[in-house]
């Protein structure tokens, strides 16, 4: 996968956190994603992002996203278009929840501007690294 293999820094760090390594990180978002969708731009795939519901009558769902630095080259569209879709998750499902790593600043700062809300970090994954839960309600 393009996207894999070029992930910012903040994203593979992430991703390591949790136990899964380049690659695999992608691969596993993406096949568990009950939705997922490739930012392109000038035929350039940059982001990756979607959604994984963990229960088949659940009433939430899990955003993620993995992104390469070519994020930052297209951040107006990506954040116009962003703002659209997760209107459009929260329509089929109430409530948006996950954790982002506390070091990924990137991903905080996008996830407030979309009117997330971030409780404070506790020890999350394998490495008990620090994590904080988000949460966005319909």
């Amino acid at each position: 996968m393009f996207i894999a293999g070029r992930l910012r820094d903040s994203d593979r760090a992430e991703c390591d956190a949790l136990g899964h390594v380049g690659v695999n990180a992608a691969y596993r978002a993406m096949l568990r994603a009950t939705e997922a969708r490739v930012g392109v731009a000038d035929g350039v795939p940059f982001v990756a992002f979607g959604l994984g519901v963990p229960l088949v009558f659940a009433h939430y769902a899990n955003p993620w996203l993995l992104g390469t630095g070519e994020i930052v080259k297209h951040r107006l569209t990506f954040l116009r278009e962003s703002r659209g879709i997760v209107a459009d998750w929260l329509q089929r499902y109430p409530v948006l929840e996950n954790y982002v790593d506390q070091r990924n600043s990137l991903s905080i700062a996008w996830l407030k501007w979309l009117g997330f809300k971030l409780y404070d970090a506790i020890p999350y994954g394998p490495q008990g690294l620090p994590f904080c839960r988000f949460e966005l309600r319909a």
